[in-house]
């Protein structure tokens, strides 16, 4: 049973200004949205009808002033660069993407038509835009910030094992803003003399491969960056940290809900639902380097009891009180 205190735990709730809200609009827009996951993946994190959601909030229904048309990458990041070469070819009025990796093969296809990305790591140091208030170019969106979240992660693990001494961090070799990620845990874990293994992974083999590799070098637990293709697989993930006796710890809660141990950051689907206000008001007239790109300013803690009660650990009173669900 999952449990959950009466929080916001989602993004800010912003309030909507009159000039957002369409009557009716003249035409209808065409919007691509390319996944780096695949259709499945999409439609299970409700991303997609998160999407959806805002934009009926700000006034627009799908077919009556806008048309969305998915593009899927499955996770094949090495799929996308003809991929995105076909949404620059379809001339859309505005592309949102979703990941990293589809922002940046968007962003090598076209300097022109607008990109509102719906989620990605460290928008500025990924290079997706000059700065938070005015990123100039043709791109905008939502970043998530790893200086929030990272710390908190290694805190949440050394609340089971104070002794940590040895994690691992599974990213996405495709995905342009993991290594950045992955600087900021190597920074963070330094201050308690905890060492760092990187576990490379772009499909599921490499994916089982890393975990028994990172097993074998007696990796404690692992640190999962967010990722398309780790989204896509998230079952087996939280099945080989499980089997390989890690402690596991992400983002997002979907992953807890899948059998990982912990989760600490915004809520997944909120990025898109607030990703509706970026697209109308690019659709309004805005260019995309005039509007800031936004960054989350509410977090939720999610703990899977029955995967800490697997690895014979225990979730304590203190931790139950902070977290905001946990799954008995």
């Amino acid at each position: 049973m999952t449990t959950r205190r009466q929080v916001l735990t989602s993004i800010g709730v912003f309030s909507v200004l009159p000039s957002l809200v369409a009557a009716q609009s003249k035409k209808l827009h065409r919007i691509a949205f390319l996944w780096g996951s695949s259709r499945e993946a999409a439609v299970s994190s409700g991303a997609a009808e998160a999407f959806e959601q805002g934009m009926r909030e700000l006034g627009y229904l799908e077919k009556r002033d806008y048309v969305l048309e998915p593009y899927y990458a499955g996770g094949n990041y090495s799929d996308l660069s003809e991929i995105a070469g076909r949404v620059a070819a379809g001339k859309y009025e505005l592309v949102l993407t979703s990941g990293a990796a589809a922002t940046r093969a968007m962003q090598k296809v076209t300097s022109t038509t607008p990109i509102v990305f719906a989620t990605v790591n460290d928008a500025i140091n990924t290079g997706f835009g000059k700065s938070l208030a005015r990123p100039g170019g043709n791109l905008t969106g939502m970043s998530r910030n790893t200086v929030d979240i990272t710390p908190k992660h290694i805190e949440l693990l050394r609340i089971f094992v104070p002794k940590l001494s040895r994690i691992g961090v599974l990213l996405n070799g495709g995905n342009p803003s993991h290594e950045s990620v992955l600087a900021e845990v190597r920074s963070i874990a330094q201050k308690f003399d905890i060492s760092v293994l990187p576990i490379r992974a772009g499909n599921l083999d490499q994916l089982r491969g890393g975990f028994a590799s990172a097993r074998d070098k007696h990796v404690q637990a692992v640190i999962v960056i967010l990722d398309q293709l780790f989204i896509g697989h998230k079952e087996e993930i939280a099945k080989l940290a499980l089997t390989n006796r890690m402690l596991s710890v992400y983002s997002v809660p979907d992953d807890v809900r899948a059998g990982g141990l912990m989760s600490y950051g915004p809520l997944y689907t909120e990025f898109f639902r607030q990703s509706a206000r970026h697209v109308i008001k690019i659709l309004n007239g805005a260019k995309p380097g005039d509007v800031p790109i936004e960054m989350p300013t509410r977090f939720h803690l999610a703990v899977n009891a029955k995967t800490a009660k697997a690895l014979g650990l225990v979730v304590g009173d203190e931790l139950r009180l902070r977290a905001n669900e946990v799954i008995e």
